[in-house]
């Protein structure tokens, strides 16, 4: 069982700490090195959370926190941008607060209730079969901006690659909102380059 805190924001200098998602590591100790970890994915969700956090490119606007058993905030100081090995990047995590309830944003549609039993081992098969299917295997968001942006370039650009929508996967399938015209929700990589 691994341990849990809400992450708050607030403007540089601001007393105002805001509830942005929360951490999840190991143990107590290990949290505010997961917040670390996952400094710019919450920095960038608390802009889109509150515009008043948003500045110019560039411009450090946001500080983090731990909220602590008391009520207190634990400031988080700045990280470095270091190269980070895989083991330590899956060792934690991030949830955020839903922009708005019952909306398309990622955090929204995780708190659907998920009722599937979780076999890690088997989606990490899937996966690993889904990484090998294609030269290039683009693992997306349906509304990530960036996701279809980067599809797009890829199409202009002639080059064959497979997409997999996180959001709409299911174990076996479909993968991807193309595959939903598939009876039998196959596809062929070819395919999801159209």
């Amino acid at each position: 069982g691994g341990q849990t805190a809400d992450v708050v924001a607030r403007r540089v200098g601001g007393d105002d700490w805001r509830t942005v998602g929360r951490v999840a590591a190991a143990s107590v100790d290990a949290l505010p090195r997961s917040a670390l970890l996952q400094e710019r994915l919450i920095e960038e969700h608390a802009r889109r959370l509150y515009a008043d956090f948003r500045g110019a490119p560039g411009e450090a606007t946001v500080e983090l926190g731990l909220l602590v058993g008391d009520g207190s905030v634990d400031a988080l100081p700045t990280p470095t941008r270091d190269f980070l090995p895989m083991a330590e990047m899956v060792a934690a995590g991030f949830v955020g607060v839903a922009k708005k309830q019952n909306g398309s944003d990622v955090y929204a549609l995780y708190q659907e209730p998920f009722t599937d039993p979780y076999d890690r081992a088997a989606v990490r098969r899937e996966i690993d079969e889904l990484a090998t299917s294609s030269p290039v295997v683009l693992f997306t968001w349906s509304t990530c901006w960036f996701c279809t942006d980067a599809e797009a370039k890829l199409r202009a650009a002639g080059v064959p690659f497979r997409s997999v929508a996180m959001d709409l996967w299911r174990p076996g399938g479909p993968y991807h909102d193309l595959d939903l015209a598939e009876s039998d929700g196959s596809m062929d990589p070819e395919d999801a380059r159209t």
